[in-house]
């Protein structure tokens, strides 16, 4: 039984990483999730790297928040500005994160764009919270456990370290 290694949040340079040892290295930093910063003296190889990997694209990243985070925000602010508006005394507003936000999943589940926009969420919600209580406005979050949807069915799926257990 081999142990799981974590390396996110950490950076590894590897020279000569786009052939060989150095390319076996770069992939298992990177299963690992380490940012990875790769050094190599052939342009073609270090294209080639940089189209076989996966990587997000700009558009990715955009619309992983604008479903995940914006659209949190935009809701909040019609639904706050019409309870002040209309004068609700005790206002309850939910907001649904994941525990995604706070936990990392294993390293062939690549989660680390939607797992900021629920963190992003989960702060906005605190947030909130904190600027609309003397509205009587109250602000709650849910965190949803983790699950993934595989042709159209859930499946449950495990943190690195366990339920309940921080990452960091």
């Amino acid at each position: 039984m081999g142990s799981q290694l974590d390396f996110t949040g950490r950076r590894v340079l590897v020279t000569g990483g786009g052939r060989g040892i150095g390319l076996a290295i770069v992939k298992k930093f990177l299963e690992y999730n380490a940012t990875v910063i790769v050094l190599e003296k052939n342009e073609s190889l270090l294209q080639n790297l940089k189209e076989d990997l996966p990587s997000l694209t700009e558009k990715d990243i955009d619309i992983t928040f604008d479903v995940n985070f914006k659209s949190y925000v935009h809701v909040a602010q019609v639904v706050v500005k019409d309870m002040i508006k209309n004068k609700v005394e005790s206002g309850t507003i939910v907001n649904i994160s994941s525990a995604a936000d706070q936990r990392s999943f294993t390293p062939d589940i690549p989660l680390e764009i939607y797992s900021c926009s629920k963190a992003a969420v989960s702060t906005l919600t605190r947030v909130l919270a904190a600027e609309f209580s003397s509205a009587g406005i109250r602000m709650s979050g849910m965190i949803t456990g983790a699950s993934l949807a595989v042709d159209g069915e859930e499946t449950n799926t495990k943190f690195r370290h366990g339920p309940g257990r921080r990452t960091h």
